[in-house]
């Protein structure tokens, strides 16, 4: 650590110690070859390691196996520009604790340069008890939906079906005698029952049954096969994943898989003048990857992030472990796709 040329550099050092081990985050100093140098008790606890131990270790340890490989890279890359920020950026991010435990965290980097090398600090935040929170909330959110859906379903279809017959009964009774008023009501007629076919839509799309008894890749055809009769774009649904898979996804993994792909489905439909869809569910690299693919009109990169669609998805992959992506381009269609670790399943 820099210290002012006025200042005694070992009281600065002792000033410097007892802020990191004062701090509340843990704290854990690296050096540029990916060395630990210092950490805090906060980190000890955080971890399960002694800070003897911590001492002899890289930080390459603390990073679950499947991202371990591509740290070193990132690290480098943190040094060739160093700057305070946030790391990972767009990820979630996960440590791995002594007796192999993972929890997930946000972590924050500042550069320390010291003499010809640098090193990084590096704040780490515990963040599983805000995922759980998260997690709760989805889930009541998504109890809601069902409430929602079945009170379309059981009050709201039953008002619209029995009103489409009362206007039947009406223009029966007109159509002798004013076959213009009679006309007029047969159209109401037609309005009531489209409208009570659109009603039991959103009553289905908010209460997936089918996602119960049949598992998200029948549910998904579902979907993908109720979109295409509603609005005549065509839709193709890509399976490449054994039948197990169904018995092996816990339900609220599948749930939000689910509605990520029904977000990104109407997305498509409202906004992309798309012609096509491509929906595929495939095991890839041990990797459970949905992708939800449109030929329409793309967008301006980044425009993804400023709607509430794509934070919805996005906060929906977050809370189950997996990562959103989104490619887009200007007339090069879109695609959104979700990873989920094999591992997490």
């Amino acid at each position: 650590m820099n210290v002012p040329e006025n200042e005694n550099p070992d009281v600065a050092n002792d000033r410097f110690r007892a802020v990191v081990e004062s701090a509340p985050n843990g704290i854990v100093v690296v050096s540029q070859v990916g060395l630990i140098t210092m950490v805090n008790q906060r980190a000890e606890e955080m971890f399960g390691y002694s800070r003897d131990e911590f001492m002899e270790m890289s930080v390459d340890q603390l990073v679950p196996n499947r991202f371990r490989g591509a740290h070193p890279s990132r690290r480098e890359g943190f040094h060739s520009h160093p700057k305070k920020r946030a790391m990972g950026a767009g990820r979630d991010l996960y440590a791995v604790r002594k007796d192999g435990g993972e929890f997930p965290v946000e972590i924050a980097l500042t550069p320390l340069p010291e003499g010809d090398e640098n090193h990084v600090l590096a704040s780490i935040v515990d963040i599983t008890q805000r995922k759980r929170l998260e997690v709760e909330i989805v889930r009541i959110s998504e109890n809601e939906q069902r409430r929602i859906g079945q009170d379309l379903h059981d009050d709201l279809c039953s008002q619209l079906s029995g009103i489409g017959c009362l206007t039947k009964v009406i223009e029966q009774k007109l159509a002798s005698e004013n076959p213009e008023e009679a006309a007029l009501v047969k159209k109401v007629t037609e309005m009531v029952g489209q409208a009570g076919i659109r009603a039991r839509e959103i009553a289905k799309g908010l209460v997936p049954t089918v996602l119960e008894t049949k598992g998200l890749s029948r549910a998904i055809v579902d979907l993908v096969s109720r979109q295409q009769d509603l609005y005549g774009i065509k839709c193709e649904v890509k399976l490449k994943v054994s039948s197990r898979l169904d018995e092996q996804l816990p339900s609220h993994v599948a749930v939000q898989l689910y509605r990520i792909t029904q977000e990104a489905v109407a997305n498509a439909i409202k906004h992309s003048d798309c012609d096509s869809i491509l929906v595929e569910l495939k095991l890839i690299e041990g990797s459970l990857e949905l992708s939800i693919r449109d030929d329409g009109k793309g967008m301006q990169p980044n425009d993804e992030s400023e709607g509430m669609g794509f934070f919805t998805m996005k906060r929906r992959a977050e809370v189950v472990g997996a990562a959103l992506a989104v490619s887009a381009a200007i007339s090069d269609g879109t695609e959104i796709k979700c990873s989920l670790p094999f591992a997490l399943i």
